[in-house]
């Protein structure tokens, strides 16, 4: 089940990075820097369902989970590049990562709590 959550929000994530965005809005279509808030948490969870779906968990795989979201993020921004109506933000990418590191931070923290 959480490999199936995982898939499904990947490509939701996919969707919503690649959706063309109507005339004149640019990236103001989350007002102010709400959209770096989405990217955070858009990645975070990515992270987050990545690492919660590995059976077998290592610090590499925490490490892998994170490094996971901030290539997807990056990947991102790189298709965006080339959808006339997208714009490429680095900050946006400096908020999937963050969120990507955090979330995983969240996770391993919690789950140790529980050992």
């Amino acid at each position: 089940m959480k490999k199936h959550l995982l898939i499904i929000w990947t490509i939701f994530i996919f969707l919503l990075l690649t959706i063309p965005m109507p005339p004149n809005t640019g990236d103001v279509l989350i007002e102010g820097q709400l959209d770096k808030v989405a990217h955070f948490f858009m990645f975070g969870i990515f992270s987050y369902l990545l690492i919660g779906s590995i059976v077998d968990r290592t610090n590499y795989t925490f490490l892998l989970s994170v490094l996971a979201g901030i290539f997807y993020s990056a990947l991102g921004e790189y298709i965006q590049s080339f959808l006339p109506s997208r714009t490429v933000s680095l900050y946006d990418f400096y908020a999937g990562a963050v969120g990507a590191f955090l979330f995983v931070i969240y996770y391993y923290v919690r789950t140790r709590k529980k050992a």
